[in-house]
């Protein structure tokens, strides 16, 4: 960070700590497979479309009322656990070489996914760590590091390791991990499993007084499609919107109890005086998934596993001491920042361990949204200054625009370019889209909306970056075995 934006980012933390007499709490709610338009709460104020027309997530809409919306957030990769890996160390998933599921998606056949996505195509693509590598340092380590005092928790989906390792956020800064105690009754998708154990930490963590960090990892609105038979039947007698329909009822109730959950949650903080000095982050780890009974990510193309907006942009939500009540913020984030931002939130000054490319988001928490004056991006490590980088080099499924092959991306200012690499005789191609002008993408190369041809210049200066990046992180990348 220059100068000029440490010595705002000091005036903006001095004004917050003003009106804290102790270090905040801070509670990030991670969601699995969420896409952009799967709340009820319209990210972005310019595009009305930027919501749900049948899901209602009314606590969400609560959140945002108090805190910030983004309307342009960024999963760090297309899938699940890259993404996790990224939140918990602020390093894109290249870098971790933790670039696809750790497990393989499949806890009783972890090799399944491999044998199936890594044999029989016309690239090899690399194959991930299967986990979290224990020397790396996590939010929770950090956030001790810089005040021993803080309780650090994290429940629910850890899924950085192979069956049987979750148990490493214990060996990674965490206090407590787990799901809690099973409860009887209906408990699709263990969102009251969750939601009680997360409500037995607050009550003890109020009663010593300390100051906690907290990571709710809900497994909804993941596969299977799972909800209450009363929210079902509730969702059943409405009537279903355009792009949301009648189909999606059993979808739409998944998302009601899901945000019900996140409500009690959000009570309990109330009940118990943390309100007031405590953070809320609410986010998804990748973009939604498109197949029967999930609706669709419109306006946004492509789906979880593709690098295109519906793969990997994602609902952001952040309220808390400081931070302006009803605001949007346009400026585009990735979940690596989590790390540097939320572990500043807690006090930390130390100079970030190497390798960290998470920017810190506290320029547009503390000024309404916006990037203050003198200040024209995010500064993030690896020598990015605003700029998002993704690399996908696996296989993934997209119904909406056939088999998706291994590629990169870079989102510089309003414009985003795809790489996709040449394999079975196709060559490589470049797509270069301003997302600005339109959210959809096209995969097509003769489309208008691919500019590569008609911006030859942008197309190439994007790519240079792009490549530098993935020299700078040390990317694996898909190989041709022939």
């Amino acid at each position: 960070m220059t100068r000029k934006a440490l010595a705002l980012m000091s005036i903006l933390l001095a004004q917050v700590s003003l009106a804290q007499t102790t270090p905040p709490n801070i509670v990030l709610i991670l969601t699995d497979d969420q896409g952009w338009t799967s709340t009820s709460v319209q990210l972005d104020p310019n595009e009305p479309d930027s919501v749900s027309d049948f899901y209602q997530t009314v606590r969400l809409e609560e959140l945002a009322a108090q805190g910030m919306r983004f309307s342009n957030a960024y999963s760090s990769a297309p899938v699940c656990s890259p993404t996790r890996a990224s939140i918990q160390t602020g390093k894109s998933p290249a870098q971790l070489q933790i670039t696809d599921i750790v497990n393989g998606g499949d806890l009783a056949n972890p090799e399944a996914r491999f044998l199936n996505r890594y044999t029989g195509e016309a690239l090899s693509p690399p194959l991930p760590r299967t986990r979290l590598p224990l020397q790396e340092v996590t939010i929770a380590e950090r956030i001790k590091q810089a005040n021993p005092n803080y309780v650090t928790a994290t429940f629910g989906k850890w899924h950085l390791g192979l069956p049987g390792s979750d148990a490493d956020a214990l060996l990674q800064g965490y206090d407590e991990y787990g799901w809690g105690p099973a409860v009887p009754g209906e408990n699709p998708k263990n969102i009251d499993r969750l939601t009680n154990v997360v409500d037995g930490f607050l009550e003890q963590v109020a009663a010593t007084g300390q100051p906690f960090f907290l990571q709710i990892n809900h497994i909804a609105p993941h596969d299977p499609i799972q909800a209450k038979a009363a929210t079902i039947k509730e969702y059943e007698s409405l009537p279903g919107g355009v792009r949301h329909d009648s189909s999606d009822a059993h979808f739409a109730a998944m998302i009601d109890d899901l945000d019900g959950g996140i409500g009690t949650v959000l009570d309990k903080l109330v009940e118990l005086g943390f309100d007031d000095n405590t953070y809320v982050f609410f986010v998804s780890d990748n973009g939604g998934r498109t197949a029967a009974g999930h609706g669709n990510n419109l306006p946004l193309v492509g789906a979880k596993g593709a690098l295109y907006e519906g793969g990997i942009r994602v609902p952001m939500i952040v309220k808390g001491p400081g931070i302006q009540a009803g605001s949007h913020c346009g400026v585009p984030v990735v979940m690596h920042d989590l790390f540097t931002t939320i572990t500043a939130l807690a006090g930390a000054t130390a100079p970030l361990p190497d390798g960290v490319e998470g920017g810190d988001l506290g320029p547009v928490l503390f000024n309404g949204g916006e990037l203050p004056n003198g200040v024209d991006a995010i500064e993030r490590g690896q020598g990015a200054n605003g700029e998002l980088f993704f690399h996908f080099p696996h296989y993934g499924g997209d119904g909406a625009l056939g088999g998706i092959t291994p590629r990169s991306a870079i989102r510089d200012g309003d414009f985003k370019l795809i790489k996709r690499y040449a394999y079975d005789g196709s060559p490589e191609q470049i797509f270069l889209f301003n997302l600005a002008q339109n959210l959809a993408e096209s995969s097509n190369p003769d489309s208008p909306l691919n500019l590569a041809d008609l911006l030859p210049a942008t197309a190439s200066a994007l790519n240079a970056k792009l490549d530098a990046w993935l020299d700078a992180v040390d990317a694996s990348q898909a190989y041709d075995v022939s």
